[in-house]
């Protein structure tokens, strides 16, 4: 145990007596600056397992505490936090079948945007079902390497790889874009492709129920004209939506949504527009 005398003398305070009640004494700070070095100006009160102080010399200011420690506060472990590195996944994209082909081809998404997005196929397990079955995979990349994967079975049940770090899908297609659209998911974001706005990404866990201050997030929106980025009951069919062409409607006017808010390519969850910084 380290008493409160040990503790006094480590702070320089020296006392004729270190027994409990209030000490006069020197100032280890200024009292050898003084005309009067030998005149005692610290005030020291002592109790059974601390100590206070105080020099009243004026400009000087030296005071505090201490308070007895035991021994055993010194042996007390505490393990030291270390921050793990994400997991990489090893990504070893495998060829689309034709039924996935097709699938996609029905949301009005073809083989180029799927190449580019480097959109695969493969065996995953799936907690939801507890066994292996066939996936779509999207990787999340930065900088052209991928960080993560998101699993999408045919039930619509989801995983990512556990440990990685979790991205926006499409990151790197903003990358020096003053404006990026902000969607609930991937294949929305592979639909505004299709219709020739790639400055987009997705959330890689989906739309929340409510924003971070707590409001409701809307699940629908109102009719518009028109939007820069997204117009309504855009699923009705591939031939009836613009997505299904490869560029979109000659020039669109720009219309704001209420607060902020834009349709996702689903039709179905709001995309936020945001600026970029500089």
């Amino acid at each position: 145990m380290t008493s409160v005398r040990e503790l006094l003398i480590a702070e320089g305070i020296k006392l004729a007596s270190y027994a409990e009640g209030d000490r006069k004494g020197l100032c280890p700070k200024c009292s050898h600056t003084r005309r009067k070095k030998a005149e005692p100006c610290l005030s020291v009160t002592i109790e059974a397992e601390q100590a206070v102080w105080c020099c009243h010399n004026h400009g000087c200011g030296f005071e505090g505490s201490v308070h007895e420690r035991r021994r055993e506060d010194h042996r007390r472990y505490e393990p030291r936090q270390v921050k793990e590195s994400p997991v990489k996944p090893a990504h070893e994209p495998q060829g689309l079948p034709e039924n996935v082909i097709q699938w996609f081809a029905n949301r009005g998404i073809g083989l180029p945007t799927l190449a580019r997005n480097g959109i695969g196929h493969e065996e995953h397990f799936m907690p939801g079902t507890g066994k292996e079955v066939a996936c779509i995979t999207f990787p999340f990349k930065r900088d052209g390497q991928v960080v993560n994967i998101k699993y999408r079975d045919g039930a619509k049940n989801f995983a990512q790889v556990k440990g990685a770090e979790k991205i926006l899908f499409g990151l790197d297609d903003i990358a020096g874009r003053e404006i990026m659209v902000v969607v609930e998911g991937e294949i929305d974001k592979l639909s505004f492709e299709e219709a020739g706005i790639t400055n987009v990404v997705s959330v890689p866990d989906g739309a929340p129920q409510r924003s971070a201050s707590g409001q409701e997030i809307p699940t629908t929106m109102p009719s518009f004209p028109s939007c820069p980025i997204a117009r309504p009951n855009w699923r009705t069919s591939p031939s009836s939506s613009w997505l299904s062409t490869a560029t979109p409607p000659a020039a669109p006017s720009r219309r704001s949504w209420p607060d902020g808010w834009a349709v996702s390519a689903a039709g179905e969850w709001p995309g936020r527009m945001a600026t970029m910084p500089r």
